[in-house]
């Protein structure tokens, strides 16, 4: 008011500062099927090259035009609101107007900078919040799982002619590895594996059909959050910090083959940003939890043998228009309380109720796996099937899972089925899978297996985003470890803790701890004999386990948080 220069100038800046951002978020909408974040404005930043090119590809000369009429239309309806609200004010008490300001802030700062707040946000408000989220996390921990960059990669005609497998991927929910296989016993509860599953448990029996069980695979994290990126996306929580922002999936992968993309999950992918994370033009069809089901039946999910049974009849269609697939089945009910199936009264104890989970999953697992063999394409499928974590039954330590790196959490029932016919075409598969089984392998290697399995030749665009090698190619002589951990770039928690298995020694650390814990697992798998106190045991410890914690910025952090416990010096 009396300053009508300065009033336009503010009203000008601010339409065409509205009117980029909103034409930003409906053009990357348009072209990668989701919504803009701030890891986008960091690639944009750290890349400017590849950020021009990809302008370059989506950007028409009228599109200037389209940008001033915006701007043009957002200054216009400013000025008439600026002007109505000026006049209001002035017959108004005087603390309406600064009440006004204050509250437009307070929800201003909670939309653009807290995730979910308003959710889902307007279109044209994403990059506005993306700008606002991209500061936010330069300058803190405070970050979750928003939409990565995907790094473009081409295959070459002669590339894509090469023939390949459907691929299958089996995620579990808290399956410990002794409720799917017959292992030594880790942990004081009665765990029978022939028991509870009956089919899983015969698998190690089984190689000639081309299964390879690997009895020492670990999860990276015991918190879904974290996990579930290692599996998926290959991030290694221990890594850089911000890894977990250029990443790829098996969508992604199998969709530059050219084959077709699924998801069925009895859990919901709403929860904790796995939608926005893991989403985009690449996955074809994706389902999760109440998409499939009118009500959840444990936790955030539905009745397991709906996604199978709904796998197996999109299956059939792909077959039956002759098109090769990536899909992942991902299951819900051996998550904490555990569903027993339809039918089933609940057992009254925890441990009875996650053992009735496991024998429902195991169920479910035949199924689907003979389902393939009853379509057909069982000798066409290669299957990966792991837990994101394990699940302590039931402990005289008091184990809290999302702390605590015991086997019984940090084991999962890692296997990998080839048709025969797929090793007879690759025998150096098999071979490796074989040098692996003894070994320590992790979760992490599952997203470069596929990217094996889908014979994608090694490419700067890809590699940049997996770190960890591929079990269908020979471990050779390099380092056997394993690690894992809960709180990384993106995740905090009061519980912090760091698990570093190196052959058969496995150093723990926790703030809850009183001190750091060795353990031989040769000799004591169930970690009952700490010999952290033994001067030369812990020497020799320090000798493999500093270094390879400080090669990890994210697990060096790990264990500065730590505190006390932290063998580093």
């Amino acid at each position: 008011r009396g300053r009508p220069r300065a009033g336009a100038a503010a009203l000008t800046a601010v339409a065409l500062v509205g009117s980029v951002l909103a034409l930003l978020s409906f053009g990357y909408r348009l072209y990668y099927y989701q919504s803009p974040s701030w890891q986008v404005i960091r690639f944009a930043i750290a890349e400017p090259t590849n950020t021009w090119r990809i302008l370059s590809w989506s950007t028409r000369p009228w599109h200037g035009l389209v940008l001033l009429g915006l701007a043009a239309l957002i200054g216009g309806l400013l000025g008439r609101a600026v002007g109505h609200l000026a006049r209001e004010t002035a017959r108004a008490p005087r603390w309406l107007g600064p009440l006004m300001l204050v509250l437009y802030g307070v929800n201003s700062v909670l939309t653009l900078l807290v995730a979910g707040f308003q959710d889902p946000l307007p279109v044209e408000a994403n990059t506005g919040a993306a700008v606002a989220q991209f500061i936010l996390a330069a300058s803190t921990r405070e970050r979750h799982l928003v939409a990565p960059v995907r790094p473009a990669f081409t295959l070459s005609p002669e590339a894509l002619a090469r023939p390949r497998p459907n691929v299958l991927l089996i995620v579990h929910e808290s399956l410990r590895a002794d409720a799917s296989f017959v292992l030594p016993r880790y942990s004081e509860a009665e765990v029978d594996a022939r028991d509870l599953a009956p089919f899983s448990s015969r698998l190690p029996d089984r190689k000639g059909d081309g299964f390879f069980v690997f009895p020492q695979a670990r999860a990276n994290a015991s918190a879904t959050e974290v996990s579930l990126p290692s599996i998926l996306s290959g991030v290694d929580p221990g890594g850089q910090p911000d890894d977990y922002g250029r990443v790829h999936t098996p969508w992604s992968l199998g969709k530059a083959t050219g084959a077709a993309t699924w998801l069925l999950s009895a859990q919901t992918y709403s929860w904790s940003h796995f939608d926005e994370y893991f989403f985009d033009r690449n996955l074809d069809l994706a389902k999760t939890g109440l998409d499939l089901a009118p009500a959840y039946v444990n936790d955030v999910g539905v009745d397991d043998m709906i996604p199978v049974e709904r796998a197996l009849e999109h299956i059939a269609k792909l077959r039956q228009s002759g098109q090769r697939w990536v899909g992942v089945v991902h299951f819900s009910g051996t998550h904490v309380p555990g569903y027993p199936g339809p039918g089933l009264a609940p057992d009254p104890t925890d441990a009875g109720r996650l053992r009735q989970a496991a024998r429902y999953i195991d169920r479910c697992v035949e199924r689907l796996v003979t389902g393939l063999d009853a379509l057909g394409v069982a000798d066409d499928t290669a299957i990966v099937s792991t837990s994101d974590h394990g699940e302590p039954y039931e402990s005289t330590r008091k184990l809290r899972r999302l702390g605590d790196y015991y086997e019984q959490v940090a084991r999962v029932p890692l296997w990998v089925r080839l048709p025969p016919a797929v090793l007879a075409r690759h025998p150096d598969w098999g071979q490796a899978l074989a040098e692996w089984q003894p070994r320590n392998v992790q979760n992490l290697q599952i997203l470069p297996t596929i990217r094996d399995l889908l014979r994608i030749d090694d490419d700067a665009a890809v590699d940049r985003a997996l770190h960890a090698p591929s079990l269908l190619r020979s471990p050779g002589d390099q380092p056997n470890f394993a690690t894992g951990q809960s709180t990384c770039s993106f995740r905090a928690w009061w519980q912090e803790g760091l698990y570093v298995v190196h052959d058969q020694r496995k150093l723990l650390m926790c703030n809850e701890r009183t001190s750091p814990e060795l353990y031989d697992l040769a000799t004591d798998p169930a970690e009952q004999h700490n010999l952290w106190s033994d001067p030369a045991a812990r020497e020799e410890a320090m000798r493999w386990a500093v270094p390879f914690i400080l090669a990890g910025p994210e697990r060096e952090a790990a264990c500065r948080r730590i505190g006390t416990n932290c063998v580093l010096p």
